[in-house]
């Protein structure tokens, strides 16, 4: 079996896990899918690596933007053929990139929570994603936050983080150890990555997007002591990471 059918093999199984829990869909609902589109504006040409069933795209479409999508699960390019998205089946890590490169350049390559899936991150965004970028056009991505105050506290509890179970309930068998999450991030490395893959005006916030937060610490006793600590440690309350950079 080839490195690439190992991989494919892997997200399948992942993939088809998470389908099934029907958080892997697009709904109107869908908070993440809409804030990416609302960064990236209109009129633009996108390419989403890691598509999935097209929660970005959908949206970003809907804002009057020409896109095309990348991933490696057959499942969920199956999902964004019923919805007339124009897709391919690659691993961008290590397949020829050819059929995608010829549709470019591109204002705008969507990466939101791949980076962490992938061997070298830097190699993939400097000679890959990088070139297929008009020149001030921007890479926006996401990642999880590997010093989030969840994992920090999984960590002091002798646990190593399995990312809500990411890592545990999409494999088949599943895994004891993160198979998934190959490269692990904080605010100040993402800064580092991103400068010597040849990005300027790099932007690295916590991410908005999402909740993350569990129900109990979004209860009103607690909203000055949340306060506080967004306003001195930002990045503690944050499950992931937004990062732009411009080429």
């Amino acid at each position: 079996m080839t490195k690439k059918d190992v991989i494919k093999d892997i997200y399948k199984s992942g993939w088809s896990s998470f389908l099934k829990t029907g958080k892997g869909e697009y709904s109107e609902g869908n908070k993440f899918g809409v804030g990416i589109a609302n960064i990236v504006g209109t009129g633009k040409k996108v390419l989403d690596i890691g598509c999935g069933t097209g929660k970005c795209l959908l949206p970003i479409r809907e804002n009057n933007n020409n896109v095309i999508g990348v991933d490696v699960s057959d499942d969920a390019l199956a999902i964004c053929k019923e919805k007339d998205l124009k897709v391919f089946n690659l691993n961008f890590e290590i397949d020829d990139i050819e059929e995608v490169k010829v549709l470019g350049p591109f204002d705008v390559v969507i990466v939101t929570d791949v980076l962490e899936h992938l061997i070298d991150p830097i190699i993939v965004l400097k000679d890959r994603i990088y070139p297929l970028l008009n020149k001030g056009g921007r890479c926006i991505a996401t990642v999880p936050n590997f010093v989030f105050y969840r994992y920090r506290m999984e960590i002091m509890m002798g646990k190593i983080s399995h990312f809500n179970n990411e890592d545990r309930i999409g494999f088949n068998p599943p895994r004891p150890y993160n198979l998934g999450h190959k490269t692990m991030f904080n605010r100040e490395n993402l800064y580092e990555t991103f400068d010597l893959a040849g990005f300027k005006n790099v932007q690295v916030e916590p991410e908005l997007l999402s909740e993350s937060l569990g129900e109990f610490w979004k209860k009103s006793f607690f909203k000055d002591s949340r306060d506080f600590i967004k306003k001195t440690w930002p990045t503690l309350l944050a499950a992931r990471f937004l990062i732009i950079g411009e080429k």
